[in-house]
């Protein structure tokens, strides 16, 4: 175990890449499908980003098979992805004109998600995840002699610019390692990973420190059960203990997954941990649009946007759920520096933002056990905001086959009048006089 953990900190070593000249911009962006149209480079390219940086969900390589089995637990939807599948999608992705342009002039660093890795909510039984590695670093054009290509996981870091306007880059892998949900004390990361991550923090003189996560750290309030860090609570805690006990300057998470943006934050004591979310570079809860298989979850995902509290959002309010991607700005010249993140639209134009600075964690951090949401709501008042949710969800699902019925109804009405014209009316009988 100790030879994993030298080659684990060799691999940073080497892997990392350093530029003496400072960033001041770079771009992320995260859920981002092969097969569908990808509106945002050009805004993305009109930003001038000097470093992009995948979250996952790069591209999509599983598949779906919809059959009687699917409909059986555990419902087999997605199936496993073989390595020749994941290959012909990342030439797909290699092939797209603009993405291409893009790759040719500015430098890609990276992390997986699920789908890039090759199976929906995948963990470390995905039997093809050896392959799978492989084929993302090569997408991301990791070197050839590079350690990283001989640990197992593609987590890494990178430093650009140094000493007072250096920042670190931490990328995570929640896939390779990752136990199945339900596992008694399951983790994402696996202890070689864990002290990779410590050695990183620990020894980091970085003015930012970036860490990025295919699925979301936060928020662990999510009504409809989706992946996050909140699956494993005890692991996320540890993790947030980690950064509440951790020395290193201006830690900010970056995550991708849930298809729209948010900022959430987590209020340890007098520490704040910031989290930025930016999803959906192809496909993102509210874009559909007209009468369309899709559009019921975009209406689900507005009304959950207005019954539940979103609580960890810095504000409740605010989210941005069409194509987006996200840039920081890192400002040298504040005292200390500062970094802006924005999340964009496909016009570039920013709709959501918060500012970072350059500071260790105050000494007033508490333990991650007790931290809060910034705007906590109770328990109670909680349940009842889900279970209107459930009520209203339920009422819309409940109304479309009863709506379709009565729509059916009405045509057949008018066909049978159109056919046979309108019924006429019985002849009225009336008695005879006698």
């Amino acid at each position: 175990m100790v030879s994993c953990w030298l080659l684990a900190f060799a691999s940073t070593a080497i892997a990392v890449a350093t530029a003496s000249t400072p960033l001041t911009r770079v771009a992320f962006g995260s859920c981002n499908d092969q097969a569908k149209k990808q509106p945002l480079w050009p805004a993305i390219v009109a930003r001038k980003p000097e470093l992009w940086v995948w979250l996952g969900d790069n591209i999509y390589g599983d598949y779906r098979i919809v059959n009687a089995s699917s409909f059986v637990p555990p419902f087999p939807f997605f199936r496993d992805a073989p390595p020749e599948m994941l290959a012909a999608k990342y030439r797909k992705q290699l092939a797209h004109p603009e993405y291409a342009k893009f790759r040719a002039s500015t430098p890609i660093i990276g992390t997986w998600d699920d789908h890039d890795y090759g199976r929906n909510d995948g963990n470390k039984q995905y039997p093809f995840r050896k392959e799978s590695q492989t084929l993302f670093l090569d997408f991301i054009q990791e070197p050839a002699q590079s350690p990283r290509r001989q640990q197992e996981g593609v987590y890494a870091s990178h430093t650009y610019g140094e000493g007072a306007q250096a920042v670190k880059f931490i990328l995570l892998d929640v896939r390779y390692h990752k136990d199945p949900y339900g596992t008694p004390n399951g983790d994402f990361l696996g202890r070689a990973q864990w002290a990779w991550l410590e050695h990183e923090l620990a020894t980091s003189t970085a003015a930012f420190n970036v860490i990025g996560s295919g699925v979301q750290v936060v928020p662990d309030d999510r009504w409809y059960g989706g992946e996050n860090w909140a699956r494993f609570p005890a692991v996320r805690l540890r993790l947030l203990d980690l950064l509440l006990r951790s020395s290193a300057k201006g830690i900010v998470l970056i995550s991708g997954d849930v298809h729209f943006a948010e900022i959430n934050q987590v209020v340890c004591g007098d520490a704040r941990i910031t989290e930025v979310t930016s999803s959906g570079m192809t496909h993102a809860w509210q874009q559909y649009v007209g009468v369309r298989a899709k559009l019921l979850p975009a209406w689900i995902f507005t009304l959950g946007n207005i019954f539940l509290p979103w609580h960890y959002r810095v504000d409740p309010w605010r989210f941005f759920a069409g194509l987006n991607f996200a840039d920081i700005e890192f400002d040298w010249a504040a005292s200390p520096p500062v970094a802006t993140f924005r999340v964009r639209d496909v016009h570039g134009a920013a709709k959501l933002e918060q500012r970072v600075v350059s500071a260790p964690m105050p000494a007033g951090a508490s333990a991650a056990a007790t931290c809060t949401a910034p705007h906590e709501v109770h328990p109670v008042m909680y349940a009842l905001q889900k279970l209107a949710l459930s009520a209203t969800v339920v009422s819309l699902v409940l109304c479309v086959p009863i709506n379709v019925i009565l729509a059916l109804i009405v045509l057949k009405r008018i066909l049978v009048r159109f056919v046979f014209g309108p019924e006429k009316p019985a002849p009225i009988k009336t008695a005879k006089l006698h």
